[in-house]
């Protein structure tokens, strides 16, 4: 009797810490330098009930089909990185992805990208270092199965960012457990009904393999002084080996996956250029690929950045598919011109200059910022976001937030293969099956438009005569 009173009374503490907010505890588990990935048998089959959605539908419900829509989110699906390092609360952690999940439902989307250096950490490193680490793959598409959300996922031997801190060589050990480890992930969230998770929704749209690898290419490896030599690590060689073993991995799982090459931080610049031409040239490359993947970050008020990166995509592979799987704009004071109007305005530029250029999916980064202690606008980088986090664990949008819901509503409905730019005076239109999305400068309103929906205010007037970007016009 008193053993048991006393466990009621130890796991009541412990619902208590975790609703209380208590992020994680502060032990630190023990990992292994080397831990061979877990058999089947020791793999835990069953995963746990998805979250429960509880706010209610999306502000505006999708229209398109799984695959079909353009627009996504970067990193949505996760939890601070500050809880990594720790036994994350249970209750807290599934708060938190159900919070996210919700928020990013909400923003109208449906896809979401994953990096392999944030939760789950999709990785072989990681998955040879953590023996849960199948379930927390698991419990990130248990999460998307909740919220009707699709994921483009990045795999490779390191975790994606900042590579040379992991390891002194980019080439796998033992190269054959490595694309054994893809073979196995890849048929498990496949869904073509073999070996799949249980409970699994919709299955991975694409793979793309690694992520900035010629900004890996750009800093020296573990052990190595900075002033050292560091272009011989991750060489674009080494990286189109990797490449090509990691498609050949997949596709012998999914003959029909869709692969992208790793996200290219650089593509607007000389260095990203030849980097990208590198690695292409390779032989096998271009028929590996179902796509090119490009970064595209900026803080100018223009998008010669854009056309910059788009130009080097249509110039190295013409025939292939563009996806922008990071883009973003800060809101910070960074320049006179940033701050958080500013960033809602080149929510609807960046998108309707990346479709008009070519691109086939473009991914903002990211759904919110982490945490802070102290209020008001974060600084660098973290104020690329859309939403902001409150005290009590919710967010509040940004007006990025809310140009981004009302142009995913418009977006979510068109037909990729319609989308090119008409030539009007005054500023950039871009045209669809759906309408015209007016994403810079004063356009002139097409003769065909009848309605103006201001994206800034979410106003609806009559069309006619000029408008004002960001404005989506209604036939």
């Amino acid at each position: 009797m008193l053993r048991s009173r006393l466990a009621k009374v130890v796991l009541l503490a412990l619902l208590a810490l975790s609703a209380s907010g208590a992020a994680w505890l502060a032990l630190r588990r023990e990992r292994p330098e080397e831990r061979p990935r877990p058999s089947p048998a020791q793999r835990p089959e069953t995963p746990d009930p998805p979250p429960s959605a509880t706010a209610g539908p999306p502000l505006f419900p999708r229209t398109a089909i799984y695959g079909d829509e353009v627009m996504g989110i970067n990193e949505a699906i996760g939890f601070p990185s500050e809880a990594m390092g720790g036994m994350v609360a249970p209750l807290w952690k599934r708060n938190t992805l159900r919070r996210r999940g919700e928020a990013t439902s909400g923003l109208g989307v449906g896809l979401v990208r994953a990096s392999s250096h944030v939760w789950p950490q999709l990785n072989h490193q990681q998955a040879l270092s953590d023996e849960q680490h199948q379930h927390e793959v698991d419990q990130f598409f248990q999460v998307l199965a909740a919220h009707n959300l699709q994921a483009v996922m990045v795999i490779g031997p390191w975790p994606g960012t900042r590579t040379a801190l992991f390891t002194e060589h980019y080439l796998p050990d033992d190269l054959e457990a490595y694309t054994a480890w893809v073979r196995g992930v890849v048929e498990r969230y496949d869904g073509d009904g073999v070996q799949d998770m249980p409970g699994l929704g919709a299955p991975v749209l694409a793979w793309e393999i690694d992520n900035e690898p010629d900004l890996h290419n750009a800093e020296p490896p573990r052990g190595r002084e900075p002033e050292d030599e560091v272009d011989g690590f991750e060489t674009p060689h080494e990286y189109a080996s990797v490449l090509l073993a990691t498609a050949r991995a997949i596709r012998q799982a999914d003959p029909e996956a869709l692969v992208l090459s790793g996200g290219i931080y650089r593509p607007m610049t000389a260095a990203g250029r030849s980097y990208l031409a590198s690695v292409l040239e390779v032989p096998g490359v271009l028929d590996a690929i179902d796509g090119v993947s490009l970064h595209c970050y900026f803080s100018e008020d223009n998008l010669e950045r854009i056309r910059d990166a788009m130009a080097t995509a249509r110039e190295l592979a013409p025939d292939e598919s563009i996806w922008i799987t990071e883009t973003s704009v800060p809101s910070d004071s960074r320049r006179a011109w940033v701050n958080q109007d500013w960033q809602a305005h080149m929510v609807a530029a960046i998108h309707g200059a990346l479709l008009a250029e070519g691109a086939d999916r473009v991914f903002w980064h990211s759904l919110t910022t982490p945490p802070r202690k102290s209020q008001g606008q974060p600084k660098g980088f973290g104020s690329n976001a859309l939403l902001l986090p409150t005290d009590d664990e919710g967010f509040v949008p940004k007006p990025a937030a809310l140009v981004y819901r009302r142009l995913a509503e418009h977006l979510a409905r068109v037909e990729l293969e319609s989308v090119h730019e008409v030539a009007v005076s005054g500023g950039r239109l871009l045209a669809t099956d759906r309408g015209w999305l007016a994403f810079w400068g004063e356009p002139e309103v097409p003769a065909q438009a009848t309605t103006v929906h201001d994206l800034l205010t979410d106003e609806r007037r009559p069309a006619g005569g000029r408008v004002s970007a960001p404005a989506w016009l209604e036939p």
